[in-house]
């Protein structure tokens, strides 16, 4: 059942995709803003980056709580299934689990299978504290 689960929020994610355009759908959409420092010497204010963010926890703290928009895909079966959710390498990724250990492998693998925009937002807290919805999604 499980297996079942996590693949049809793979296809799911699939279909959605994490798309430096994103998704209108705010529901479906897997793209969250976050914010970044920027050039203080720049003549018009940064733009937050888009951010496709991906908790890499197991199904049971998946269910328990999540960032909301986030996509799920354990860090198990990261390297076999990234390439399916996140097709586009140039594509801003952020990887969080409980504490920012997983994530921080995650972020190796990204890196490792030439994935160039990756951030490993940490533990939960952390990410919740970064990834800002109400700045809106695309």
């Amino acid at each position: 059942m499980r297996l079942l689960i996590s693949l049809g929020i793979l296809a799911l994610a699939a279909l959605v995709g994490c798309s430096p355009g994103g998704s209108s759908n705010k529901e479906t959409s897997s793209t969250q803003a976050v914010s970044t420092p920027g050039d203080k010497a720049a003549a018009a204010p940064a733009q937050p980056t888009r951010l496709c963010v991906i908790d890499v926890r197991t199904d049971e703290e998946w269910a328990e709580e999540h960032v909301a928009g986030a996509l799920h895909l354990p860090l198990d079966q990261f390297r076999e299934k990234i390439a399916a959710v996140v097709p586009d390498k140039q594509t801003s990724i952020g990887v969080y689990c409980a504490s920012g250990m997983r994530s921080g492998s995650a972020a190796r693998i990204l890196k490792e299978l030439g994935y160039t925009r990756v951030e490993n937002l940490g533990g939960l807290d952390d990410a919740k504290q970064k990834v800002s919805p109400s700045r809106g999604t695309p």
